[in-house]
């Protein structure tokens, strides 16, 4: 997502990410991740059930792909935290892209950690959205899409 962030932006997009962590923990989620978007707190999770995101259950934390990729996060620095009282660690996130009148024309909910849509998926919502017909409602499954390399 970084490596296109200005592509986003050249398309009228902007990025945004939501933090089950209370605000007081943002800054040193922003730190470690050293992203250049807003993050925005939600502890209450009141977003996340307003767009339908559910918990993964521990098997779907323990798939083989959920392991690779925190393997590779934590070899590209990944800081390991104690997550704060109360939180579910197990809460997964989703993509969406959001039309000028807040309607969802792209949704992509998370199956598990590592199940995130291609950045071109969410560019191509965007490129869509500004004029050349209408946007994809969702990603392919996880399963369905080339492994990423």
């Amino acid at each position: 997502m970084r490596a296109r962030y200005d592509e986003i932006r050249a398309l009228g997009g902007e990025v945004i990410v939501v933090s089950f962590e209370p605000a007081s923990r943002l800054s040193m989620y922003i730190e470690d991740h050293g992203w250049p978007w807003q993050v925005v707190a939600d502890p209450e999770r009141a977003g996340y059930a307003a767009f339908g995101l559910t918990s993964a259950t521990w098997g779907a934390m323990l798939r083989p792909r959920v392991m690779v990729k925190f393997i590779q996060l934590l070899r590209r620095g990944l800081k390991l935290r104690r997550p704060s009282p109360h939180v579910d660690v197990l809460q997964l996130g989703g993509d969406f892209v959001l039309d000028g009148d807040r309607r969802v024309v792209f949704a992509h909910r998370s199956t598990d950690p590592a199940d995130r849509p291609p950045v071109e998926a969410l560019t191509t919502a965007l490129r869509k959205l500004a004029g050349s017909g209408p946007a994809p409602t969702s990603a392919p499954p996880a399963s369905e899409r080339p492994a990423a390399t």
